[in-house]
């Protein structure tokens, strides 16, 4: 049975290499949603536009089993704001033309990263009657004025007044808040967002890739074929935010059988390759862009996987998705990010943690992990499996976001009859 038709809003879709979109799509279409998607021409994380696809015109495909439509955009995700912006806003403006002349569905549910992301739901809510539901992965403006890309630069000043006043529109208009971690739900509590607005959803991860699998010897070789060496795992962009140079320095303070695999790429790579080279020869390992899939296999071969952030007052506030693929995965976890997701490591018992922005105290973490018995490690990641199936997973997350869709599309279903 269909419950109703959910329009995904997100300005992020594959190929880009942003997958929490999918597997919510994939998640609500599984609790008996009729999905389709607007979304951007692909060009994350490097600005450049995929093959195929011109950043000028609208586009209609089939895409990982959906109906997506492809709107335009400035291409663009360099350290510059203003482009930045450039980019934001314009897929923004465009989706919202798709958006109100399109056929309506019964609600749209918005990916809020960005938040200008929201626009098109807003506009449609106006215009068209039709709710929304907004993920709020990150808190905006806060996300935008505390970055390395707008911080004391004039533009910050004039995008935070600007932002303050949009986020405050799309969440007023909004039949409901989703946020992904219990201090983000505390504070826009504390910023007047009404609180009965509000709820705690954490993300979920593609299950079908990330679950606990026996270590494949042939996989680690491929790393080292030393048993001895205890290998760390970080997969994502890096970027800014990621604070990898802490990593590296890390590493340092270890002893020489630690080593770091590095899985990604970003805007910050080449800056992370040149001190890795100069400070820690041989000890880091820069893997490349890697798809999900091989991140799934080599997660089962590794001794520990790395959750870094800088140390901001924003990503206190933070669950990044990586935390649920290393819980998923039963992979002890190594956490250098403050609050929420290193309460919840310790919570769980699932790993370390360490203070954001220090090596030596990261240094210390990856030390007493790697000193821990083999079965220790084990019930670490043992117990993270069991945290993830009870919080986290897909069967959890998709009945609670079923249970808002159905109350938006019947809080609209009750406006039109008065």
């Amino acid at each position: 049975m269909i419950l109703g038709h959910v329009r995904l809003v997100t300005q992020w879709w594959p190929p880009e290499p942003v997958t929490l979109p999918l597997w919510i799509a994939q998640g609500l279409r599984d609790c008996g949603w009729d999905v389709d998607v607007i979304t951007g021409v692909p060009n994350y994380p490097d600005g450049k536009v995929a093959p195929g696809y011109a950043s000028h015109r609208y586009q209609r495909e089939d895409s990982q089993g959906f109906k997506v439509t492809r709107t335009p955009l400035y291409p663009s995700h360099d350290t510059s704001p203003t482009k930045r912006l450039a980019n934001y806003i314009s897929w923004a403006v465009s989706a919202s033309l798709m958006a109100i002349a399109s056929h309506q569905p019964d609600v749209h549910f918005v990916y809020g990263t960005p938040a200008t992301a929201s626009l098109p739901a807003i506009l449609a809510r106006i215009f068209r009657r039709t709710p929304y539901i907004v993920t709020v992965q990150d808190i905006w403006p806060d996300s935008v004025v505390q970055s390395e890309i707008t911080q004391s630069s004039p533009i910050a000043r004039i995008a935070e007044k600007g932002l303050t006043a949009f986020v405050g529109q799309m969440y007023k208009r909004a039949s409901a808040i989703v946020v992904i971690s219990p201090g983000a739900r505390s504070l826009l509590a504390s910023r007047g967002v009404p609180e009965e607005k509000i709820h705690h959803i954490y993300n979920w991860i593609d299950e079908k890739l990330f679950y606990p699998r026996r270590r494949v010897t042939t996989i680690r070789n491929r790393f080292t074929e030393d048993r001895n060496e205890f290998l760390i795992l970080y997969a994502g962009n890096i970027g800014t935010a990621q604070d990898l140079e802490t990593a590296v320095r890390a590493i340092c303070l270890t002893p020489p059988h630690v080593k770091l695999l590095i899985a990604g790429d970003g805007v910050e790579e080449s800056k992370v390759r040149r001190l890795a080279d100069a400070i820690a020869p041989n000890r880091i390992t820069f893997l490349g862009r890697v798809p999900q899939a091989e991140i799934a296999e080599i997660s089962s071969v590794v001794d520990a996987q790395l959750v870094i952030l800088q140390d901001k007052p924003l990503y206190r506030t933070t669950m990044p998705s990586k935390v649920q693929a290393i819980l998923a995965s039963g992979t002890p976890a190594i956490v250098s990010v403050g609050g929420d997701a290193s309460d919840l490591i310790n919570g769980a018992e699932a790993g370390m943690t360490a203070s954001p922005g220090d090596p030596h105290s990261l240094a210390e973490a990856i030390l007493n992990l790697s000193k821990l018995p083999e079965n220790e490690r084990l019930q670490m990641g043992e117990r993270g499996v069991a945290y993830y199936q009870e919080h986290m997973s897909k069967r959890v997350g998709a009945a609670r976001l079923t249970e808002l869709l159905i109350a938006g599309i019947g809080d609209r279903e009750k406006k039109s009859r008065n």
